[in-house]
C-alpha cells in the first residue's frame, strides 16, 4: 500500500513538473544610445552587457520595451534571432516588443545610431560658403568653430541671420556691396 501511494504521489509531482518546461530570455543593447526594460533587467544598456534569465512560466505573453535617447534611432532590433524590417517611417519610440508565451527561448537585441543632421545656410539675396556641412551627430563636438560666409547681393545688405542664437558664438556681418 506504502508503495502504491508513494508511486502515485510521484506521479501527480512530475506531472506540473513536465508541463512548465524553463525557457531564457536574452535582453541586450550592443551599442550605446539607447535602454531595454524587460523581465530581466529595466533600463538595461550596452554597459550591462547581455542578460540571461531562466523562467518557467508559459502561459502568458509579455514585452520588452525599447526606447532610443534623444539624438539617437534604433538601427536594428533581433528578436529570437530575426531581423525586424523596420517601415520607411520609422517605429514609435518607445518601441514595445511582444514575445509569446511558449516555452521556448527568447531573445531581444537592439542596437541603436547616432542620428545624423546637417546644416544648411541659404540666402535668397546673395551666397553663402559653404552651403551646408553634414554628418553631424547629437552631441557632436567641434574641433574647431564653423565658418559660414554670407555675400549679399549687390544692393543687398545683411542684417540678421534667422536661427543663431545670440548667444551662440559671433556673428560677423560683412558690409553691403553697393
Amino acid at each position: 500500500m506504502f508503495k502504491k501511494t508513494l508511486a502515485t504521489a510521484l506521479l501527480v509531482c512530475s506531472i506540473p513538473a513536465l508541463a512548465s518546461a524553463s525557457w531564457f530570455l536574452k535582453t541586450q543593447a550592443t551599442s550605446a544610445g539607447g535602454t531595454l526594460d524587460s523581465r530581466n533587467l529595466t533600463g538595461q544598456t550596452v554597459l550591462d552587457g547581455p542578460k540571461f534569465a531562466s523562467y518557467t512560466s508559459a502561459k502568458t505573453s509579455f514585452s520588452v520595451k525599447v526606447t532610443a535617447n534623444t539624438g539617437y534611432s534604433l538601427s536594428s532590433l533581433l528578436v529570437n534571432g530575426v531581423q525586424q524590417v523596420f517601415p520607411t517611417s520609422g517605429l514609435p519610440n518607445p518601441f514595445t516588443v511582444i514575445l509569446g508565451g511558449s516555452a521556448t527561448d527568447k531573445s531581444v537585441v537592439a542596437t541603436f545610431l547616432p542620428q545624423m543632421e546637417s546644416v544648411t545656410a541659404t540666402n535668397a539675396y546673395g551666397t553663402v560658403s559653404p552651403s551646408s556641412v553634414g554628418g553631424i551627430s547629437y552631441n557632436y563636438k567641434l574641433a574647431a568653430p564653423l565658418t559660414f560666409t554670407f555675400m549679399p547681393a549687390p544692393g543687398y545688405k545683411i542684417t540678421a541671420i534667422n536661427g543663431i542664437p545670440a548667444d551662440e558664438g559671433t556673428l560677423k556681418v560683412a558690409k553691403s556691396i553697393p
